[in-house]
């Protein structure tokens, strides 16, 4: 399993945390009550910013079917029913049924992008001219769903009903996302 985090993402993160910590203990060091819950609320409020954006997102690229954790969502589809690959502000799976995946942990440059929309102007897919986006997630992504192809030639899942993306909410997500709620309001109101 090959598993995509930006390392900005990486960086951005554990700043959060770090910083967050520093509230918090700044908080609990300080002499008043007022203070104290203000440093631990803003400080929990960071951390967990830092850990739900920047270092749960992630794009897993497994033998047989691609993962990606959101923020407050989770999408898996089957390398057998990818149809495109395609790059906007992050990559974004598109199913052979329509369904679209977008992995929040994969954002693309400008220059990526604006590949992508070349391509798309010309009407040509990435197989059918050989090349593909350069960025690192969309190239890992696409060497994968290849590779599946290339060892599955007389796959043929044309009469599927179920749909091609499977979808669920992140408790651990929503969780941390009202972790912040709640801490935010503890840091104002302290």
């Amino acid at each position: 399993m090959q598993v995509y985090r930006a390392r900005s993402s990486l960086v951005w993160g554990w700043l959060c945390v770090g910083l967050g910590v520093v509230l918090g203990a700044g908080g609990v060091l300080s002499p008043t009550q007022g203070s104290t819950q203000q440093g631990l609320g803003f400080g929990g409020c960071l951390a967990m910013i830092g850990i739900a954006a920047y270092l749960r997102p992630a794009l897993a690229v497994t033998a047989d079917a691609v993962k990606v954790t959101n923020v407050t969502r989770n999408a898996a589809m089957p390398l057998s029913r990818i149809a495109d690959i395609s790059v906007g502000w992050s990559l974004e799976v598109h199913g052979d049924d329509g369904l679209t995946i977008a992995a929040f942990a994969a954002p693309t440059t400008r220059s990526a992008r604006a590949r992508d929309r070349s391509r798309a102007d010309e009407q040509q897919k990435p197989s059918d001219h050989g090349a593909h986006s350069p960025s690192r997630p969309a190239t890992m992504l696409y060497d994968a769903w290849h590779e599946w192809i290339a060892a599955h030639p007389s796959s043929n899942e044309s009469g599927l009903t179920s749909p091609s993306a499977t979808r669920r909410w992140d408790p651990i997500g929503l969780g941390l996302i009202l972790g912040v709620v709640v801490t935010g309001v503890v840091g104002l109101l302290g």
